[in-house]
């Protein structure tokens, strides 16, 4: 196993069962490491101490182009939240999570009691990955639409889209929103600094497979990126993806904040888990809610009741893919 694909190796049997709570804490940040963000930036910070957990932004892996005003990046901070909840729940432990803004910190969680696990979500989170390539057609089984159905959190809505018609919308705009990110030469830019190739080493980023890129061509992959306007054939390959799909969640808020925005990134993290629980797979496909012009006309063509912050695809992939590098625990916390 290389360095940078180690934090994948975290081991129930490894939890301190017998140590201090700030062993136990620690220990669960191993499981926020696992969490999706975008471009695999992996913006999260964490600061533990006897009893709780303090959860920052990551300032130097904050996407200041594409994400402005730190949505995406709160976002992924909350999926990495709800990993260390749910791995806790795993351990019998309850953690309280209070969300507010204090500098780079935006939550804490802290130890309040323990209980009789029920699930172990500890296998779920290391098996959880995103996989981008094709999906069957076939129809999702009943239990897991069920389940999809009973995931809610407070002021943030989750809408299951099967309709042809509806999908069609969200590939239409999904095109026009792609072609308009493509053309900002600051947008390509960035989103150049987090590809990588297929052998690299470091810790973060989107290697050239991850987008179903051969080896050889993942070399060029960040030059062709920075200096060529692709956007016209992912805008393409995101809405056949979208069609082929046989199920589209579409993640809103009521309104506005850090606490929804953290909160639509705990649902997002637990749709996939979900969904991975039941063998299936997933992949977020947002550019319609990015940008500000097609996300009013998602809201008005879909008739949502919400603000519509993230789009995931879900169905069972025909072919297998590979978990990402990460960081370790130890390296994003103190």
């Amino acid at each position: 196993m290389k360095a940078n694909y180690s934090a994948w190796e975290v081991q129930r049997k490894d939890f301190p069962k017998d140590g201090s709570s700030e062993d136990k804490l620690r220990y669960l940040v191993s499981y926020a490491v696992l969490a999706p963000s975008s471009h695999n930036t992996q913006p999260w910070h964490f600061k533990i101490a006897d009893g709780f957990i303090s959860v920052e932004l990551e300032q130097s892996r904050w996407l200041s182009v594409s994400d402005p005003d730190h949505r995406e990046q709160t976002m992924s901070v909350g999926a990495a939240i709800e990993n260390i909840i749910l791995a806790a729940e795993s351990f019998g432990i309850k953690l309280d999570i209070t969300i507010k803004r204090v500098g780079l910190q935006i939550a804490r969680l802290t130890i309040n009691g323990s209980f009789k696990p029920k699930t172990d979500w500890t296998k779920i989170i290391k098996l959880r990955h995103s996989n981008r390539t094709k999906f069957s057609t076939d129809k999702l089984p009943s239990d897991l639409l069920s389940a999809l159905k009973s995931i809610r959190e407070n002021d943030v809505t989750v809408t299951l889209i099967q309709d042809h018609s509806q999908k069609e919308v969200i590939a239409n705009l999904s095109v026009k929103a792609t072609k308009q990110l493509f053309g900002q030469t600051s947008f390509r830019s960035e989103l150049a600094t987090w590809v990588r190739n297929n052998w690299t080493q470091k810790y973060d980023g989107m290697p050239g497979y991850s987008q179903g890129m051969p080896g050889p061509p993942s070399l060029l992959a960040k030059l062709i990126i920075k200096n060529m306007n692709v956007g016209a054939d992912q805008a393409k390959k995101d809405a056949e993806r979208l069609m082929e799909a046989p199920l589209l969640a579409a993640i809103g808020v009521k309104e506005h904040s850090i606490a929804n925005w953290i909160n639509a990134g705990r649902i997002y993290e637990r749709i996939c888990l979900v969904v991975t629980q039941h063998n299936h797979n997933t992949s977020g496909v947002s550019a319609a809610a990015v940008v500000d012009k097609t996300n009013h006309e998602l809201q008005d063509q879909l008739r949502l009741k919400s603000i519509p912050v993230a789009i995931l695809r879900i169905g069972k992939a025909n072919k297998p893919a590979k978990h990402t590098p990460r960081h370790t625990a130890e390296q994003v916390s103190d």
